[in-house]
This record gives structure tokens, sequence and C-alpha cells, in this order.
């Protein structure tokens, strides 16, 4: 047995090292900090890097129910939004910036669009100790480096950060570019979504959107165990 001097050394060094560990089991850390490695993955950025000013990104905004009161009309925000927007910060206001995709998971690519920048990708993923299968969706990217019945790997390359499918005009190729990532059940269509509610006023179904906050724990648990 180790003398207690040296057992409480031991043992504080391990609860140190716990402590630090990415587990999104343990209630230290926020949802926002899943967030931000959910950001640092999807743009390959370090995680050291992912707060700092043009070389990070934005993670916390148009998170998913947010703008529930927006127009019911099936655009991905009757009932609130339907995703969690990410944006590297080097195209904030009017850049633009060939900012690569990163997938979050492996997969399936199930469809594509490249009309509005949408891409879906199958994923069974371990939530909660459970087996769950999803589709990941990111959209408004503006180009897509994947199609459909590719098989990809966690981190591959699935296209670059653009605005695609948000009504701009054609001519407007500089503003709002980021990326919407979706996460839907695994039997929902790909379709246009419909909200983060049931139904709209409209009477239109949900689309399968899911709240993504547990989906990306995982995937950001998973990412730490490799």
């Amino acid at each position: 047995m180790l003398p207690i001097g040296l057992r409480a050394v031991v043992l504080g060094a391990a609860a140190a090292l716990s402590a630090c560990s990415v587990n999104p089991g343990n209630p230290a850390l926020s949802p926002l900090e899943v967030r931000k490695r959910i950001a640092a993955l999807l743009f390959r950025i370090p995680l050291v890097d992912i707060d700092k000013d043009a070389v990070g990104a934005n993670y916390d905004y148009n998170n998913f129910g947010e703008d529930a009161e927006a127009a019911a009309t099936c655009t991905g925000y009757a009932g609130g939004h339907a995703g969690t927007d990410m944006q590297t910060k080097d195209v904030e206001g009017a850049a633009t910036a060939d900012r690569g995709v990163y997938a979050l998971t492996a997969g399936e690519v199930l469809s594509t669009d490249v009309a509005t920048g949408r891409a879906f990708i199958k994923s069974t993923m371990l939530v909660e100790d459970v087996s769950a299968e999803v589709k990941l969706g990111y959209l408004h990217l503006r180009s897509i480096a994947v199609n459909p019945g590719d098989r990809v790997a966690m981190g591959a390359g699935i296209g670059v950060q653009g605005n695609l499918g948000l009504g701009l005009a054609k001519t407007d190729t500089t503003t709002r570019e980021h990326v919407h990532v979706e996460i839907r059940a695994g039997s929902a269509p790909t379709g246009a979504a419909c909200g983060a509610s049931p139904k709209d006023e409209m009477g239109n179904a949900k689309f399968g959107a899911l709240d993504p906050q547990k989906y990306f724990a995982a995937i950001v648990e998973g990412a730490a165990s490799k």
C-alpha cells in the first residue's frame, strides 16, 4: 500500500486528469463547451484557436429551437430553428473564404443537392448507451465533395462553407456564409425542414428535426476516445 502522503498525490493527479478529459457525461462540460468542440471538428480548427478572432469560429448563435415566432412556412424556422449554425470568423459580415467542412461522424451519404448546398449522411451513433440511427444534415455548402452512396469517415471533407439555399440573389456570393448542422430521426426524409416543432401553423408535418445537443455530446465523446 502506498504511504498516505503519496496516495494523496496520486489521487489528486488522477482527479486533475479526469477533470481535464473531454467527457460530455461530466456535468462540468456545458452545452456551450460541447458546441465549441463540434465547431472545432466541423471546420478542423484546433480547439485552442476556436475563440480567436479571424482564425476561430462562431458556435453560439441560431441554435435549435430559437426564433420560434418566425413565419410558419417550411423554411426551417416554423416552431423554432431546426438545427444549429456554425460559422468561421473569417466570413463574418461581407467576407468569403474557402473554408472546408468535415464530417462529424462516419456514415453513408444519403443525398446531396448542389443547388441548395445540402448533404445528408446516415450515421449510427451510441447516444446515452443506446445505438441510434440518425441523419446528419450539412446545409448551405458552396460546393459538395461527396456523392450519394459514398461511405465517409469521421473527419472526411464533405464540402465548402457557403450560403446556398438562403434565398439570396444569385449575385450575392459573399454574405452570411455558414453551415447549418441538423440532426434528423433515422426514418425522416431529407427534404426542406419544417422547423423544430411537430407541426407548424399550416399543418406541415415535422421533418424529424431533433435537438442536436445530446448527439453533439456523443460525437465529442467519441472523438475524445480515439
